[in-house]
């Protein structure tokens, strides 16, 4: 009787094998990250770029819609969470700026995360060794092989740097104020095939004369503005943006204007066909840091469209 019922348990797992009850090699994501910073910082300080950090996949799925918390720890131990911002210092706490987002990494594929934020170490940060950390997948959003290898750190020292030799006094110099850039809107709006002028804050009528295409009932419009510097130094690596009823409906990246340059901006944008509001935003991410940041936006204007479908 003992020996049937081994024969009759062998057959059932071999049931369970063949017919899939037991599962081997399940696709999953496995992501991993590395972060190389600054070996000495000041507190209240702004890394923004100085920092790098990489992601990788290591699994055979794709990883989409993720982010990556960039922390100060006291040691090399963080929790997978999103972390929590404060302008005070706490263990583990977010940079200001601190938190990036990753659209998509394939299979394999290591990518370098862009670093948009200040990631400011707090101001009130006491003087000492500390780790600079970098959290992959934070809130655990992702299902992964590993969920282990989601931190990196790399070491920073916090303080005023102390002086291997004694120096010299030297004789105080009168410093200039460091002038910095000033990007605002310059002149009034375009819309059209035909150009027509709006002035900011004002309403236009358009039709699908003024269309530039018409794709499935949603008309595109020939979009026309103007920045400028005006402080006389000069600025780059910023974004302006179109928004239509709250909605990002055009990006213009990369920019860059000489002292007290004026440059013209022609783009593109889906409109419509239901009435609303256009905004346009210069600088719109604060890539720049500006003498002012109060005419930068927003600067819109009411539309109404007539005849359509």
């Amino acid at each position: 009787m003992k020996k049937n019922s081994n024969v009759i348990l062998i057959v059932f797992l071999l049931g369970l094998l063949l017919g899939g009850g037991i599962c081997f090699g399940q696709q999953a994501t496995d992501l991993t990250v590395k972060i190389k910073g600054p070996a000495h910082a000041v507190p209240g300080q702004e890394l923004g770029k100085s920092i790098e950090v990489w992601v990788r996949n290591k699994g055979d799925v794709v990883a989409e819609n993720f982010s990556v918390d960039l922390i100060l720890s006291s040691d090399r131990n963080a929790p997978v969470n999103f972390a929590n911002y404060s302008p005070n210092y706490s263990d583990d706490v977010l940079l200001q700026g601190g938190r990036e987002f990753v659209a998509k990494i394939l299979p394999g594929q290591t990518i370098a995360v862009v670093l948009n934020g200040m990631n400011k170490i707090p101001a009130d940060t006491p003087n000492g060794s500390y780790f600079l950390g970098a959290v992959v997948d934070a809130g655990n959003k992702i299902p992964e092989t590993n969920e282990r290898n989601n931190v990196a750190f790399s070491p920073i020292k916090i303080g005023k740097l102390i002086m291997a030799k004694p120096i010299k006094p030297i004789k105080p110099i009168e410093l200039q104020p460091i002038k910095l850039p000033d990007l605002g809107m310059y002149g009034f709006l375009k819309l059209g095939k035909f150009s027509k002028l709006v002035k900011w804050g004002e309403t236009i009528t358009l039709t699908p004369k003024d269309a530039t295409l018409i794709s499935g009932g949603n008309p595109a419009f020939e979009v026309y503005y103007s920045h400028r510097e005006y402080d006389g130094v000069a600025a780059s690596g910023f974004k302006n943006k179109v928004y239509f009823n709250g909605k990002v409906v055009s990006i213009q990246s990369s920019l860059s204007l000489a002292p007290k340059e004026i440059k013209d901006i022609h783009t593109q944008a889906y409109l419509g066909p239901q009435n609303g509001r256009l905004e346009i935003k210069i600088d719109d991410e604060n890539n720049v840091k500006e003498s002012r940041e109060d005419n930068n936006g927003p600067f819109f204007v009411n539309i109404i469209f007539k005849d359509f479908k």
